[in-house]
């Protein structure tokens, strides 16, 4: 028997006394009543294991087992107030055979109440799930993942290929209704039933619908979204347009239109990518600064002085990823022990620790670049090899002062957010464009020209940049000491070389401690 009781009741003596009996169970309200707690119920194993294969992130929430199969906890992401709790939601559906997640009218997609498939069972609103006591088969209900519940959108949850999903129905309904009402209806027809022509504006916005991507202008380039990575990758012209002529072949043989299969000319398919272009552009979609780390296996999202790992979600536009996963339980001994400690003053230490915080963050907020400088073997460039592969190997580029100021060379950063300068010369800033370093990393606008491209991209400069040279460099400061004392920074590397050298010593550390290593920078 379940009963409802204020907080306040469960702190009475004979309240407590009750969970002396070992025959009590205790059971969890589900959805609103726990802040979009819900829970998603495997009476098999397999079907528990073919869930969890295509949702590795839910090996970081609750789970719970009774007889066979298992329990995986989550709780639905909602609106919070402005005092930051969580405002409570109804879900306006059955029991049974859920409908389509419908708006609650404050912006949210709610998540159905509960649905029974052959597969699993959804469970939410109005009702409850045991996850404590003696199971009626007479084992104990046992905690297989004691963690706190993820903190998901119903809409990231991810079902394995040829699943029941009682919702996906209406769902596909109502986006047709919605698709027609805002762009009329995918082709015109005669009395008879022949296509008379094709309404390139509907099949835009079916495919702005059915995909998460977007449109740089500047850049001239769709970017769309991998759901396994989180990321927004570069998208071609003919990519899109494959997809949309093979949409509209899928949908002349669903529909027995046959005559729609032969108006997939390349003049349509072209018109159509025009009006998409309009429906999903997003001009400056990545420029803003965000305070997340993405990271191989999440996001960790900055709150203010709090940090959480979130799941991957398109929300982020992140097109820059570090490789490196997050292990809260991992250490760097080796790194700091071997390659940090014994080669610099204990004063730069932390100074090092700021500078990859920084790089991993992904754009430069102190304005200034790190500069490596000592002698030959005494692990600058390990350190520096370190660094690119904390951050990512495709988010680096080459820093090269003597073409920055050539016409093309600021293209090549777009994209990156790394700059690195590995064993230069002591004349490296004394070249004629080493001063426009000073604009990379403190926050100046330049306009990026690509070699045979039409127009220029514009950049900010909030790269990250990390040079290390034998000797000491020499600065063309032309009157500006200011502007560069305020930019530098310089870590001396003046110990004695080690005794014992490892070949490759920083990809070595990646291997084995970079989840080590992730946890110092952050």
């Amino acid at each position: 028997t379940y009963v409802e009781r204020p907080f306040e009741g469960t702190k009475t003596a004979a309240y407590r006394a009750m969970f002396e009996n070992p025959e009590i169970n205790v059971a969890v309200y589900l959805g609103a009543a726990s802040g979009g707690l819900c829970a998603i119920d495997f009476d098999r194993d397999e079907d528990l294991a073919a869930y969890m294969a295509v949702n590795p992130k839910m090996e970081f929430t609750t789970q719970s087992r009774g007889s066979r199969g298992g329990m995986v906890w989550v709780r639905i992401r909602g609106q919070k107030t402005e005092d930051g709790e969580r405002k409570t939601e109804k879900c306006e559906h059955p029991t049974t055979n859920a409908q389509l997640p419908t708006s609650n009218g404050e912006g949210e997609a709610p998540y159905p109440e509960s649905c029974t498939t052959p597969h699993f069972e959804w469970r939410a609103d109005k009702r409850l799930s045991t996850i404590y006591g003696r199971h009626p088969k007479g084992m104990d209900y046992q905690l297989v993942a004691d963690q706190p519940p993820l903190v998901i959108e119903f809409k990231d949850l991810v079902w394995p290929d040829g699943w029941e999903l009682p919702w996906v129905g209406k769902a596909a309904e109502a986006a047709a209704d919605a698709l027609a009402k805002e762009y009329g209806q995918p082709f015109y027809t005669t009395d008879k039933g022949a296509v008379t022509g094709i309404n390139e504006p509907y099949w835009a916005g079916l495919h702005a619908a059915e995909n998460e991507l977007l449109f740089e202008p500047d850049e001239q380039c769709f970017y769309t979204y991998d759901q396994g990575t989180g990321l927004y990758g570069v998208e071609s012209m003919d990519s899109v347009r494959g997809k949309i002529a093979k949409r509209m072949l899928d949908a002349s043989r669903q529909a027995n239109v046959f005559d729609l299969e032969k108006r997939r000319t390349a003049k349509t398919l072209n018109s159509v990518i025009a009006h998409l272009r309009g429906i999903v552009e997003r001009r400056g979609a990545f420029a803003e600064p965000r305070p997340v780390i993405h990271l191989a296996n999440g996001v960790i999202v900055f709150n203010g002085a709090d940090a959480e790992l979130r799941p991957f979600s398109p929300e982020y536009r992140s097109r820059n990823q570090s490789p490196i996963a997050f292990d809260p339980n991992a250490t760097c001994e080796r790194f700091l022990n071997e390659l940090v400690l014994p080669a610099v003053h204990p004063e730069d230490v932390e100074l090092l620790q700021r500078f990859a915080g920084s790089f991993l963050l992904g754009h430069n907020r102190a304005q200034r670049l790190l500069i490596l400088d000592g002698e030959a073997g005494r692990g600058k460039t390990q350190f520096a090899n370190v660094m690119q592969g904390l951050v990512g190997m495709t988010n680096v580029t080459q820093l090269r002062t003597k073409h920055l100021a050539e016409r093309f060379e600021l293209y090549r950063y777009i994209k990156k957010t790394l700059l690195v300068g590995v064993d230069v010369d002591a004349d490296f800033l004394g070249t004629k464009g080493a001063a426009v370093l000073k604009g990379l990393v403190g926050g100046d606008w330049f306009d990026a020209e690509q070699k045979g491209g039409t127009g220029s991209y514009q950049l900010q400069g909030v790269f990250n940049c990390l040079i290390t040279s034998n000797s000491r460099l020499r600065v063309r400061l032309q009157g500006d000491v200011g502007a560069w004392r305020r930019r530098l920074n310089i870590v001396r590397y003046e110990a004695p070389p080690p005794t014992k050298k490892i070949s490759d010593f920083g990809a070595f550390l990646i291997r084995t401690e970079g989840s080590g290593i992730l946890n110092w920078a952050l």
